[in-house]
Protein backbone atom coordinates (compact mmCIF):
# COMPACT_ATOMS: atom_id res chain seq x y z
CA UNK A 1 0.00 0.00 0.00
CA UNK A 2 2.69 2.48 1.05
CA UNK A 3 4.81 1.60 -1.99
CA UNK A 4 1.86 2.30 -4.29
CA UNK A 5 1.20 5.66 -2.68
CA UNK A 6 4.87 6.61 -2.86
CA UNK A 7 5.01 5.71 -6.52
CA UNK A 8 1.90 7.76 -7.28
CA UNK A 9 2.91 10.85 -5.38
CA UNK A 10 6.62 10.88 -6.18
CA UNK A 11 6.71 9.91 -9.79
CA UNK A 12 7.08 13.70 -10.16
CA UNK A 13 9.40 14.01 -7.20
CA UNK A 14 11.84 11.88 -5.21
CA UNK A 15 12.61 9.39 -2.43
CA UNK A 16 16.15 9.51 -1.06
CA UNK A 17 18.18 7.92 1.70
CA UNK A 18 20.42 9.61 4.27
CA UNK A 19 23.02 7.74 6.29
CA UNK A 20 26.10 7.50 8.43
CA UNK A 21 28.93 9.96 8.26
CA UNK A 22 31.12 9.45 5.19
CA UNK A 23 33.56 12.36 5.47
CA UNK A 24 33.58 14.17 8.83
CA UNK A 25 33.35 17.95 8.72
CA UNK A 26 34.72 18.19 12.30
CA UNK A 27 32.65 21.10 13.55
CA UNK A 28 31.57 22.04 17.04
CA UNK A 29 28.41 20.30 18.18
CA UNK A 30 25.11 22.19 18.28
CA UNK A 31 22.15 21.61 20.55
CA UNK A 32 19.13 19.65 19.33
CA UNK A 33 16.28 21.93 18.29
CA UNK A 34 13.16 22.29 20.41
CA UNK A 35 10.14 21.70 18.17
CA UNK A 36 6.54 22.71 18.91
CA UNK A 37 3.56 21.81 16.73
CA UNK A 38 1.82 25.03 15.67
CA UNK A 39 -0.74 24.52 12.92
CA UNK A 40 -1.69 22.76 9.70
CA UNK A 41 -2.48 24.24 6.30
CA UNK A 42 -4.89 22.16 4.23
CA UNK A 43 -7.12 24.59 2.34
CA UNK A 44 -7.13 23.63 -1.36
CA UNK A 45 -4.28 21.10 -1.17
CA UNK A 46 -4.36 17.74 -2.92
CA UNK A 47 -0.78 16.42 -3.18
CA UNK A 48 1.54 19.08 -1.74
CA UNK A 49 5.08 18.33 -2.90
CA UNK A 50 7.58 21.20 -2.78
CA UNK A 51 7.43 24.28 -0.54
CA UNK A 52 9.05 27.70 -0.87
CA UNK A 53 8.79 30.87 1.19
CA UNK A 54 8.87 34.26 -0.52
CA UNK A 55 10.65 37.40 0.69
CA UNK A 56 7.29 38.67 1.95
CA UNK A 57 6.80 35.51 4.02
CA UNK A 58 4.08 34.08 1.79
CA UNK A 59 4.11 30.29 1.49
CA UNK A 60 4.16 28.66 -1.98
CA UNK A 61 3.24 24.98 -2.40
CA UNK A 62 3.37 22.96 -5.62
CA UNK A 63 0.49 20.56 -6.21
CA UNK A 64 1.56 18.58 -9.30
CA UNK A 65 -1.45 16.26 -9.38
CA UNK A 66 -3.64 19.37 -9.82
CA UNK A 67 -1.16 21.25 -12.07
CA UNK A 68 -1.08 24.30 -9.82
CA UNK A 69 0.76 26.28 -7.15
CA UNK A 70 -1.11 27.38 -4.05
CA UNK A 71 -0.11 30.53 -2.20
CA UNK A 72 -0.76 31.20 1.49
CA UNK A 73 -0.13 34.12 3.81
CA UNK A 74 2.63 33.78 6.43
CA UNK A 75 -0.04 32.82 8.95
CA UNK A 76 -1.38 30.10 6.63
CA UNK A 77 -4.42 31.82 5.12
CA UNK A 78 -5.16 30.74 1.54
CA UNK A 79 -4.65 33.67 -0.81
CA UNK A 80 -4.90 32.26 -4.33
CA UNK A 81 -3.82 29.47 -6.63
CA UNK A 82 -1.71 29.92 -9.75
CA UNK A 83 -2.83 27.66 -12.58
CA UNK A 84 -2.85 27.45 -16.39
CA UNK A 85 0.86 26.72 -16.59
CA UNK A 86 0.42 24.45 -19.60
CA UNK A 87 2.67 22.20 -17.55
CA UNK A 88 3.02 20.25 -14.33
CA UNK A 89 4.66 22.34 -11.58
CA UNK A 90 6.88 20.15 -9.43
CA UNK A 91 9.65 22.20 -7.81
CA UNK A 92 9.63 25.84 -6.74
CA UNK A 93 11.86 28.60 -5.35
CA UNK A 94 11.72 32.39 -4.99
CA UNK A 95 14.57 34.88 -5.17
CA UNK A 96 15.08 38.03 -3.10
CA UNK A 97 13.12 40.11 -5.62
CA UNK A 98 10.11 37.82 -5.37
CA UNK A 99 10.62 36.23 -8.78
CA UNK A 100 9.13 32.73 -8.89
CA UNK A 101 10.95 29.72 -10.36
CA UNK A 102 8.81 26.72 -11.31
CA UNK A 103 10.30 23.36 -12.26
CA UNK A 104 7.88 21.93 -14.82
CA UNK A 105 7.91 18.17 -15.30
CA UNK A 106 5.85 18.36 -18.50
CA UNK A 107 8.07 20.71 -20.54
CA UNK A 108 11.23 19.63 -18.67
CA UNK A 109 12.07 23.26 -17.96
CA UNK A 110 12.27 25.85 -15.21
CA UNK A 111 9.95 28.77 -15.87
CA UNK A 112 10.58 32.17 -14.29
CA UNK A 113 7.78 34.59 -13.38
CA UNK A 114 7.87 37.95 -11.65
CA UNK A 115 6.09 38.46 -8.34
CA UNK A 116 2.82 39.17 -10.20
CA UNK A 117 3.13 35.93 -12.18
CA UNK A 118 4.06 37.67 -15.41
CA UNK A 119 6.20 35.30 -17.47
CA UNK A 120 9.86 36.36 -17.78
CA UNK A 121 11.91 33.51 -19.27
CA UNK A 122 13.07 29.91 -18.92
CA UNK A 123 16.43 28.84 -17.62
CA UNK A 124 19.05 27.76 -20.12
CA UNK A 125 17.71 26.59 -23.46
CA UNK A 126 14.10 26.38 -22.29
CA UNK A 127 12.02 23.27 -22.92
CA UNK A 128 14.00 20.07 -22.56
CA UNK A 129 16.74 21.71 -20.47
CA UNK A 130 16.18 19.06 -17.78
CA UNK A 131 15.17 15.45 -17.67
CA UNK A 132 13.44 16.01 -14.32
CA UNK A 133 13.77 19.34 -12.43
CA UNK A 134 13.49 17.73 -9.01
CA UNK A 135 14.21 20.69 -6.76
CA UNK A 136 15.37 24.32 -6.95
CA UNK A 137 17.43 26.44 -4.56
CA UNK A 138 18.70 30.01 -4.90
CA UNK A 139 21.80 31.47 -3.27
CA UNK A 140 21.10 34.72 -1.45
CA UNK A 141 24.79 35.64 -1.66
CA UNK A 142 25.33 35.12 -5.41
CA UNK A 143 21.80 35.12 -6.83
CA UNK A 144 22.57 31.93 -8.72
CA UNK A 145 19.92 29.25 -9.23
CA UNK A 146 20.65 25.58 -8.46
CA UNK A 147 18.50 22.83 -9.99
CA UNK A 148 18.76 19.08 -9.47
CA UNK A 149 18.38 17.34 -12.82
CA UNK A 150 17.41 14.02 -11.31
CA UNK A 151 17.39 11.72 -14.32
CA UNK A 152 20.60 13.22 -15.71
CA UNK A 153 22.34 12.75 -12.33
CA UNK A 154 23.53 16.36 -12.26
CA UNK A 155 23.12 19.70 -10.55
CA UNK A 156 22.93 22.69 -12.89
CA UNK A 157 23.81 26.20 -11.74
CA UNK A 158 22.42 29.25 -13.57
CA UNK A 159 23.25 32.92 -13.39
CA UNK A 160 20.52 35.35 -12.36
CA UNK A 161 19.83 36.15 -16.04
CA UNK A 162 19.04 32.49 -16.71
CA UNK A 163 22.26 31.60 -18.51
CA UNK A 164 24.03 28.39 -17.54
CA UNK A 165 26.97 28.90 -15.18
CA UNK A 166 28.18 25.35 -14.67
CA UNK A 167 26.86 21.81 -14.35
CA UNK A 168 28.40 19.24 -12.04
CA UNK A 169 27.84 15.58 -11.30
CA UNK A 170 27.64 12.35 -13.28
CA UNK A 171 26.24 8.86 -12.81
CA UNK A 172 28.16 6.92 -10.19
CA UNK A 173 28.82 6.34 -6.51
CA UNK A 174 32.05 8.28 -6.17
CA UNK A 175 32.51 11.62 -4.47
CA UNK A 176 30.61 14.25 -6.44
CA UNK A 177 28.73 11.64 -8.46
CA UNK A 178 25.00 11.00 -8.18
CA UNK A 179 22.43 8.35 -8.74
CA UNK A 180 19.17 10.28 -9.00
CA UNK A 181 19.80 13.52 -7.05
CA UNK A 182 16.60 15.05 -5.76
CA UNK A 183 16.31 17.56 -2.91
CA UNK A 184 18.67 20.53 -2.71
CA UNK A 185 19.21 23.38 -0.26
CA UNK A 186 21.81 26.12 0.15
CA UNK A 187 23.55 27.13 3.36
CA UNK A 188 24.75 30.62 2.43
CA UNK A 189 26.20 31.20 5.90
CA UNK A 190 28.72 28.41 5.35
CA UNK A 191 28.83 28.66 1.56
CA UNK A 192 27.54 25.12 1.01
CA UNK A 193 25.15 23.27 -1.27
CA UNK A 194 23.47 20.17 0.16
CA UNK A 195 22.16 17.63 -2.34
CA UNK A 196 20.21 14.49 -1.56
CA UNK A 197 21.58 11.56 -3.58
CA UNK A 198 18.73 9.06 -3.60
CA UNK A 199 20.07 5.72 -4.76
CA UNK A 200 23.51 6.27 -3.23
CA UNK A 201 21.79 6.61 0.14
CA UNK A 202 23.53 9.84 1.10
CA UNK A 203 23.49 13.61 1.18
CA UNK A 204 26.48 15.25 -0.47
CA UNK A 205 27.89 18.66 0.41
CA UNK A 206 29.53 21.03 -2.12
CA UNK A 207 30.76 24.59 -2.13
CA UNK A 208 28.79 27.18 -4.10
CA UNK A 209 30.80 26.40 -7.25
CA UNK A 210 30.03 22.69 -7.10
CA UNK A 211 33.31 21.49 -5.60
CA UNK A 212 32.84 18.40 -3.45
CA UNK A 213 33.34 18.79 0.30
CA UNK A 214 31.79 15.84 2.15
CA UNK A 215 28.84 13.49 2.47
CA UNK A 216 26.61 12.02 5.15
CA UNK A 217 24.31 9.03 4.84
CA UNK A 218 22.04 6.57 6.68
CA UNK A 219 19.65 3.72 6.07
CA UNK A 220 16.56 5.91 6.30
CA UNK A 221 14.44 6.87 3.32
CA UNK A 222 14.39 10.64 3.01
CA UNK A 223 12.92 13.25 0.67
CA UNK A 224 13.29 17.01 1.17
CA UNK A 225 16.17 18.75 2.92
CA UNK A 226 16.74 22.16 4.52
CA UNK A 227 19.30 23.83 6.79
CA UNK A 228 18.62 26.29 9.63
CA UNK A 229 20.67 29.30 10.73
CA UNK A 230 22.69 27.16 13.15
CA UNK A 231 23.70 24.75 10.40
CA UNK A 232 21.41 21.95 11.56
CA UNK A 233 20.21 19.79 8.70
CA UNK A 234 16.54 18.75 8.50
CA UNK A 235 15.88 15.68 6.38
CA UNK A 236 12.38 14.43 5.53
CA UNK A 237 11.90 10.67 5.85
CA UNK A 238 8.87 9.93 3.69
CA UNK A 239 8.54 6.28 4.75
CA UNK A 240 8.86 6.84 8.49
CA UNK A 241 6.73 10.00 8.39
CA UNK A 242 9.10 12.26 10.28
CA UNK A 243 11.96 14.71 9.91
CA UNK A 244 15.45 13.77 11.10
CA UNK A 245 17.66 16.55 12.42
CA UNK A 246 21.45 16.23 12.05
CA UNK A 247 24.37 18.44 12.87
CA UNK A 248 26.83 19.17 10.09
CA UNK A 249 28.96 16.23 11.25
CA UNK A 250 26.08 13.88 10.39
CA UNK A 251 25.20 13.15 14.01
CA UNK A 252 21.49 12.75 14.57
CA UNK A 253 20.22 15.34 17.07
CA UNK A 254 16.47 14.70 17.17
CA UNK A 255 13.35 14.10 15.10
CA UNK A 256 10.32 16.26 14.34
CA UNK A 257 6.82 14.82 13.85
CA UNK A 258 5.63 11.24 13.58
CA UNK A 259 3.82 8.99 11.11
CA UNK A 260 0.04 9.33 10.98
CA UNK A 261 -2.87 11.53 10.01
CA UNK A 262 -3.59 13.03 13.42
CA UNK A 263 -2.81 16.54 14.59
CA UNK A 264 0.81 17.39 13.83
CA UNK A 265 1.50 14.00 12.23
CA UNK A 266 2.97 13.33 8.80
CA UNK A 267 1.79 10.95 6.11
CA UNK A 268 4.32 10.60 3.29
CA UNK A 269 6.01 13.96 3.89
CA UNK A 270 7.90 15.21 0.86
CA UNK A 271 9.60 18.53 1.60
CA UNK A 272 10.57 20.91 4.40
CA UNK A 273 11.70 24.54 4.63
CA UNK A 274 12.64 26.89 7.46
CA UNK A 275 11.09 30.37 7.25
CA UNK A 276 12.23 33.68 8.76
CA UNK A 277 10.02 33.07 11.80
CA UNK A 278 12.06 29.95 12.61
CA UNK A 279 9.17 27.68 11.69
CA UNK A 280 9.63 24.32 9.96
CA UNK A 281 7.05 23.84 7.20
CA UNK A 282 6.61 20.21 6.08
CA UNK A 283 4.51 19.09 3.12
CA UNK A 284 2.56 15.92 3.94
CA UNK A 285 1.43 14.54 0.59
CA UNK A 286 -0.85 11.73 1.71
CA UNK A 287 -2.74 13.92 4.19
CA UNK A 288 -2.98 16.84 1.74
CA UNK A 289 -1.47 19.26 4.21
CA UNK A 290 1.45 21.41 5.19
CA UNK A 291 2.30 20.83 8.84
CA UNK A 292 4.04 23.64 10.72
CA UNK A 293 6.35 23.29 13.71
CA UNK A 294 8.04 26.07 15.65
CA UNK A 295 11.77 25.62 16.15
CA UNK A 296 13.44 26.95 19.31
CA UNK A 297 12.49 30.62 19.81
CA UNK A 298 10.08 30.82 16.90
CA UNK A 299 7.64 33.66 16.27
CA UNK A 300 4.04 33.43 15.11
CA UNK A 301 3.22 35.67 12.14
CA UNK A 302 -0.12 37.43 12.10
CA UNK A 303 -2.08 38.05 8.92
CA UNK A 304 -2.08 41.65 7.75
CA UNK A 305 -5.14 43.00 5.96
CA UNK A 306 -5.81 46.19 4.05
CA UNK A 307 -8.54 48.64 5.04
CA UNK A 308 -9.35 51.07 2.24
CA UNK A 309 -11.51 54.18 2.52
CA UNK A 310 -13.14 55.80 -0.51
CA UNK A 311 -15.07 59.05 -0.66
CA UNK A 312 -18.04 59.81 -2.87
CA UNK A 313 -20.60 62.55 -3.41
CA UNK A 314 -20.43 66.20 -4.44
CA UNK A 315 -19.33 67.30 -0.99
CA UNK A 316 -16.03 66.91 0.78
CA UNK A 317 -14.69 65.84 4.15
CA UNK A 318 -12.15 63.69 5.95
CA UNK A 319 -12.16 60.22 7.47
CA UNK A 320 -9.78 59.44 10.34
CA UNK A 321 -9.06 56.05 11.91
CA UNK A 322 -8.28 54.88 15.40
CA UNK A 323 -5.76 53.24 15.72
CA UNK A 324 -3.92 55.71 13.52
CA UNK A 325 -3.18 54.97 9.90
CA UNK A 326 -5.94 56.56 7.87
CA UNK A 327 -6.36 60.31 7.37
CA UNK A 328 -8.45 60.51 4.22
CA UNK A 329 -7.76 63.31 3.03
CA UNK A 330 -4.32 62.36 2.07
CA UNK A 331 -3.97 58.72 3.14
CA UNK A 332 -7.01 56.60 2.34
CA UNK A 333 -5.74 53.15 3.23
CA UNK A 334 -3.77 51.32 5.89
CA UNK A 335 -2.87 47.78 6.90
CA UNK A 336 -3.80 46.23 10.23
CA UNK A 337 -3.18 42.92 11.96
CA UNK A 338 -6.01 40.40 12.00
CA UNK A 339 -8.24 40.88 15.02
CA UNK A 340 -7.65 44.63 15.27
CA UNK A 341 -10.72 46.78 15.97
CA UNK A 342 -10.63 49.94 13.88
CA UNK A 343 -12.96 52.91 14.35
CA UNK A 344 -13.54 55.42 11.57
CA UNK A 345 -14.89 58.95 12.11
CA UNK A 346 -16.15 61.13 9.26
CA UNK A 347 -16.01 64.94 9.46
CA UNK A 348 -17.65 67.01 6.73
CA UNK A 349 -16.03 70.13 5.32
CA UNK A 350 -17.62 73.51 6.01
CA UNK A 351 -19.75 73.42 2.88
CA UNK A 352 -20.75 69.76 3.16
CA UNK A 353 -22.60 67.22 5.24
CA UNK A 354 -21.79 63.58 5.90
CA UNK A 355 -24.50 61.44 4.25
CA UNK A 356 -23.45 58.00 5.50
CA UNK A 357 -21.30 54.89 5.14
CA UNK A 358 -21.45 52.03 2.67
CA UNK A 359 -19.38 48.89 2.24
CA UNK A 360 -18.12 47.45 5.52
CA UNK A 361 -20.19 50.00 7.50
CA UNK A 362 -23.63 51.58 7.20
CA UNK A 363 -25.59 54.43 8.74
CA UNK A 364 -24.45 57.93 9.61
CA UNK A 365 -22.86 57.32 13.01
CA UNK A 366 -19.46 55.93 13.83
CA UNK A 367 -17.93 53.07 11.85
CA UNK A 368 -16.44 50.15 13.83
CA UNK A 369 -14.67 47.37 11.91
CA UNK A 370 -13.14 44.13 13.14
CA UNK A 371 -10.25 43.28 10.82
CA UNK A 372 -10.61 39.72 9.57
CA UNK A 373 -9.91 40.29 5.88
CA UNK A 374 -9.30 43.02 3.31
CA UNK A 375 -12.15 45.50 3.65
CA UNK A 376 -13.37 48.67 2.00
CA UNK A 377 -15.55 51.49 3.27
CA UNK A 378 -17.08 54.40 1.37
CA UNK A 379 -17.92 57.69 3.07
CA UNK A 380 -20.40 59.87 1.18
CA UNK A 381 -20.34 63.64 1.56
CA UNK A 382 -23.02 65.88 0.02
CA UNK A 383 -23.03 69.62 -0.51
CA UNK A 384 -25.04 71.29 2.24
CA UNK A 385 -28.04 73.14 0.68
CA UNK A 386 -30.34 73.69 3.66
CA UNK A 387 -30.47 77.38 4.71
CA UNK A 388 -30.51 78.51 8.33
CA UNK A 389 -33.85 78.72 10.14
CA UNK A 390 -34.53 82.38 11.03
CA UNK A 391 -37.38 83.83 13.12
CA UNK A 392 -37.84 87.52 13.98
CA UNK A 393 -39.97 89.06 16.71
CA UNK A 394 -41.90 92.31 16.48
CA UNK A 395 -39.43 95.17 17.07
CA UNK A 396 -39.77 97.19 20.24
CA UNK A 397 -41.11 99.75 19.67
CA UNK A 398 -42.56 99.17 16.24
CA UNK A 399 -44.29 102.56 16.05
CA UNK A 400 -42.43 105.83 16.66
CA UNK A 401 -44.63 108.67 18.00
CA UNK A 402 -44.89 111.58 18.16
CA UNK A 403 -43.10 112.46 14.92
CA UNK A 404 -41.04 115.18 16.49
CA UNK A 405 -37.63 114.23 15.10
CA UNK A 406 -36.34 112.56 18.19
CA UNK A 407 -33.99 109.52 17.99
CA UNK A 408 -35.51 106.30 19.31
CA UNK A 409 -33.61 103.10 20.18
CA UNK A 410 -35.46 100.18 18.57
CA UNK A 411 -34.71 96.63 19.81
CA UNK A 412 -34.88 93.78 17.30
CA UNK A 413 -34.82 90.18 18.57
CA UNK A 414 -35.09 86.73 17.10
CA UNK A 415 -33.43 83.37 16.74
CA UNK A 416 -31.41 81.62 14.03
CA UNK A 417 -30.23 78.00 13.91
CA UNK A 418 -28.43 75.77 11.41
CA UNK A 419 -28.18 72.05 12.15
CA UNK A 420 -26.12 71.21 9.08
CA UNK A 421 -22.91 73.12 8.39
CA UNK A 422 -23.40 75.68 11.18
CA UNK A 423 -23.77 79.44 11.21
CA UNK A 424 -21.12 81.63 9.70
CA UNK A 425 -22.52 85.19 9.93
CA UNK A 426 -25.67 87.08 10.96
CA UNK A 427 -26.08 90.72 9.95
CA UNK A 428 -28.72 93.41 9.68
CA UNK A 429 -29.52 96.29 7.33
CA UNK A 430 -32.02 99.15 7.76
CA UNK A 431 -33.82 100.51 4.70
CA UNK A 432 -35.52 103.93 4.89
CA UNK A 433 -38.14 104.71 2.27
CA UNK A 434 -36.87 108.28 2.25
CA UNK A 435 -33.34 107.08 1.48
CA UNK A 436 -32.06 109.30 4.24
CA UNK A 437 -31.16 106.57 6.73
CA UNK A 438 -28.83 103.68 5.94
CA UNK A 439 -27.49 101.44 8.72
CA UNK A 440 -25.82 97.99 8.61
CA UNK A 441 -23.95 95.87 11.10
CA UNK A 442 -23.20 92.44 12.51
CA UNK A 443 -25.49 90.55 14.84
CA UNK A 444 -24.08 88.60 17.76
CA UNK A 445 -25.94 85.40 18.60
CA UNK A 446 -26.05 83.47 21.84
CA UNK A 447 -25.17 79.78 22.08
CA UNK A 448 -28.79 78.82 21.38
CA UNK A 449 -28.97 81.12 18.36
CA UNK A 450 -31.02 83.87 20.02
CA UNK A 451 -30.06 87.47 19.47
CA UNK A 452 -31.08 91.06 20.24
CA UNK A 453 -29.65 94.17 18.66
CA UNK A 454 -30.59 97.86 18.73
CA UNK A 455 -30.88 100.41 15.94
CA UNK A 456 -31.45 104.13 16.41
CA UNK A 457 -34.23 105.49 14.22
CA UNK A 458 -35.49 109.05 13.72
CA UNK A 459 -39.12 109.65 14.71
CA UNK A 460 -39.93 112.02 11.86
CA UNK A 461 -41.78 111.96 8.57
CA UNK A 462 -42.57 114.10 5.57
CA UNK A 463 -45.64 116.20 6.22
CA UNK A 464 -47.01 115.24 2.84
CA UNK A 465 -46.57 111.48 3.51
CA UNK A 466 -50.14 110.42 4.08
CA UNK A 467 -49.36 106.83 5.10
CA UNK A 468 -46.39 107.58 7.34
CA UNK A 469 -42.69 106.81 7.12
CA UNK A 470 -41.64 103.10 7.02
CA UNK A 471 -38.28 101.68 8.14
CA UNK A 472 -37.54 98.09 7.01
CA UNK A 473 -35.05 96.14 9.14
CA UNK A 474 -33.69 93.04 7.35
CA UNK A 475 -31.71 90.29 9.09
CA UNK A 476 -29.55 87.97 6.92
CA UNK A 477 -28.13 84.68 8.24
CA UNK A 478 -25.48 82.71 6.28
CA UNK A 479 -24.21 79.21 7.10
CA UNK A 480 -20.81 77.71 6.39
CA UNK A 481 -22.04 76.37 3.07
CA UNK A 482 -23.04 79.93 2.11
CA UNK A 483 -26.74 79.15 2.22
CA UNK A 484 -28.67 82.23 3.39
CA UNK A 485 -31.98 83.10 5.03
CA UNK A 486 -33.50 86.56 5.29
CA UNK A 487 -36.25 88.04 7.41
CA UNK A 488 -37.63 91.56 7.73
CA UNK A 489 -39.63 93.62 10.23
CA UNK A 490 -41.00 97.13 9.91
CA UNK A 491 -41.01 100.21 12.12
CA UNK A 492 -43.50 102.96 11.25
CA UNK A 493 -43.61 106.71 11.90
CA UNK A 494 -47.35 107.26 11.37
CA UNK A 495 -49.15 110.38 10.15
CA UNK A 496 -51.12 112.10 12.91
Amino acid sequence: MVRNILHKIFRYSVIIVLGTLVAPISLLAVNPPTSTYLSTISDGLSSPTRIAVGPDGNIYVTDPLKDRVLVYSPAGRWKYSAENFQGKPLSIALDAAGNIYIGDNRTKSVMVFDSSWAYLRKLGSGNGEFSLPGDIAISSSTGRIYVTDSKNNAVKIYNADGSLYISFGSLGAGSGQFEFPTGITIDDVNGEVWVSDQYNNRVQVFDLDGNYRSAIGSSQRIQGITVDSLGRVYVVDSFQGLVYVYDRNGIQLSTVGSWGTGTGQLSIPSDAVIDSNNRLLISSANSSAVVIYGIDNYTMPVDIYALTVSKSGAGSGTVVSSPAGIICGSSCGASYEAGTSVSLAATAAADSVFSGWSGACSGTGGCAISIDGDKGVTATFALETTPPVLTLNQPQPSVLTPPNGRIVAVAVSGKVTDSQSGLKTVSYAVDDEYNKYDSTGPVTTNSDGSFTFTVNLEASRNSKDVDGRIYTITVTAADNADNTSKGSVRVAVPRK
